[in-house]
């Protein structure tokens, strides 16, 4: 996906810029069939799971069957709650323990001669029950995400727009396109996901004789995010000053002297916090979020 984006970032861009948007578009219309006839060509091969039903009707569906069956008392009791036949029979939490009120067994018509249950809707199962739960215990973090990513799409939209406004050459003839400044990004990224987790969490281990914790590491993130924000700030305080003092704020499509190099500290240290965040070690931890009751 990586490489994708680094070739429509730079040669498509490049295209663009410098022959026509025609062509531009073009050769993506032939990328996008390509892409289709490769991803047909290996049909045969994907192993295609029947739907189940919506998982947020799942999801609605415990409410819902909390919310009817309010007036009822909760049991401490296995078999006084509706299971999945697959999975082993168990009392659910105490966490949020309202929402055990939609697994008790009301009716007998509830259910088959087999034990599955006969409408979607209500009564629901322990494993429904206990799925809700975990989503509502992971929020709190996965809110905390709305922080991170709105200074990314922030510096990401704003590095193109300030280097329309900058010095973009690169030697005597060639000219960054300001659309290709994404791919310092994705490069910085790419870094520095080998580099936290080949290095920076390898040496955190010899020192600390234990491996960083999910939330040390979300917190080192968001750290690097205010002080990336301002390092943006400087720049563009920096950008803005040369540019009234060559007289260029009023002027439209003005180029100052201000090299567009200096957007590439800020953008790769914007993705650098982001690595941090959501490497590949932390991602194996999130699982075990939801299983802190």
């Amino acid at each position: 996906m990586y490489t994708a984006t680094v070739v429509s970032s730079t040669a498509i861009v490049y295209v663009e810029d410098n022959v026509s948007w025609a062509w531009g578009f073009g050769l993506c219309a032939v990328a996008n069939v390509l892409g289709l006839a490769v991803f047909l060509s290996g049909s045969r091969f994907y192993h295609l799971v029947k739907p189940k039903g919506s998982p947020f009707r799942r999801l609605a569906s415990v409410v819902v069957g909390a919310i009817s069956k309010r007036r009822m008392a909760l049991s401490d009791q296995t078999e006084d709650y509706y299971h999945d036949l697959t999975v082993h029979a168990k009392c659910p939490t105490h966490f949020f323990r309202f929402l055990n009120r939609a697994a008790l067994r009301s009716t007998e018509e509830d259910t088959n001669q087999d034990g599955s249950i006969t409408t979607p809707w209500k009564p629901c199962t322990v494993q429904q029950v206990e799925d809700l739960k975990s989503l509502i215990k992971i929020f709190p973090l996965w809110s905390t995400g709305l922080f991170l990513c709105t200074p990314l799409a922030i510096q990401l939209s704003l590095a193109t727009l300030q280097a329309l406004s900058m010095d973009r050459r690169l030697g005597p003839r060639f000219h960054i396109p300001a659309g290709s400044m994404s791919v310092f990004i994705l490069i910085s990224t790419s870094f520095s996901i080998f580099l936290i987790d080949r290095l920076f969490f390898p040496l955190w281990e010899k020192l600390t004789h234990r491996p960083p914790k999910l939330l040390q590491r979300i917190g080192i993130g968001h750290t690097l995010t205010i002080i990336s924000m301002a390092v943006s700030a400087v720049v563009e305080s920096k950008r803005l000053e040369t540019a009234r003092s060559d007289d260029l704020q009023n002027e439209t499509n003005a180029v100052g002297p201000m090299s567009a190099l200096w957007l590439v500290p800020t953008t790769g240290y914007c993705w650098y916090r982001r690595s941090i965040s959501f490497s590949r070690t932390s991602c194996t931890l999130l699982p075990r979020i939801s299983r802190v009751t």
